[in-house]
């Protein structure tokens, strides 16, 4: 067997998220249906027994409506089905729907694991400063008004850096053993005079937690929450702001440790 990284980006508000889940159209499920239809043409062609299992491992879950521009995933392929990783990504690209594309990919050592490597995340929420929805960048992003105190969103974002318990940064039905996670960095960035982004990097989030935290950063802006640092001591989810909704965040970039 061969072990293939695939990086990938996709419009989340076309999915129901990552995961395989019956009924629904998936990242995960739409990659794997594209494999094994390529797979199989080419064990006919070959004269070679179908694969009787074809999982994609990612690096992670990704909610509905979630976008990434670098998801990380991995496969395994028996070598003899394997003549191109040009070609089999043109075909990858040819059979996936519009939105969802594979990058590049690249052979990698039985020892990676797009989830298990460790590696460190950066997501990126994209916020306009406008009271009306931004057509062009609705799909990206969201609106949030501009009567927002910027200057103390922008101070109290940096609370959010360190080894803290975020368990009021976790969805109800989020099942994650522990509540500890390590923010790397976290800064909101004013990128263009009505643009702001969220940029945060770390070895791993909560379900829902970076929405939960640019909620939070939002009612800061409105005067309605005086501290983060306050709301991460609480440990209390309903002390912090509502989750901002799916289409806002990204998945920017993924770097594994050597």
């Amino acid at each position: 067997m061969q072990r293939i990284k695939l990086t990938l980006e996709y419009d989340g508000s076309g999915y129901s998220g990552w995961q395989v889940q019956p009924g629904c159209c998936t990242v995960q499920g739409e990659l794997e249906a594209a494999f094994r239809t390529i797979l199989d043409s080419k064990s006919r062609g070959l004269g070679l027994p179908s694969l009787e299992k074809i999982v994609v491992q990612g690096s992670g879950r990704t909610d509905a409506g979630v976008h990434a521009r670098a998801q990380v995933a991995h496969i395994d392929i028996p070598v003899e089905y394997i003549d191109s990783l040009s070609r089999l990504r043109y075909s990858l690209n040819g059979v996936c729907g519009s939105k969802l594309a594979v990058s590049s990919l690249e052979f990698v050592d039985s020892s990676f694991h797009a989830r298990h490597t460790p590696h460190q995340k950066t997501y990126r929420y994209r916020l306009f400063l406008k009271d009306y929805s931004s057509g062009l960048n609705s799909g990206n992003s969201i609106s949030v008004g501009s009567k927002l105190d910027l200057a103390k969103m922008i101070s109290e974002a940096r609370s959010f850096q360190g080894t803290h318990d975020f368990s009021a940064f976790r969805a109800s039905d989020c099942c994650a053993h522990s509540t500890i996670r390590t923010v790397v960095s976290a800064e909101l960035v004013r990128v263009a005079s009505r643009q702001i982004d969220f940029l945060v990097q770390g070895k791993g989030f909560l379900k829902q937690m970076v929405r939960i935290m640019v909620g939070t950063l939002i009612e800061v802006g409105r005067g309605n929450i005086e501290s983060v640092l306050g709301v991460i001591e609480s440990l209390d989810r309903n002390v912090a702001g509502e989750t901002a909704p799916a289409r806002g965040l990204c998945l920017e970039k993924i770097r594994y440790e050597d």
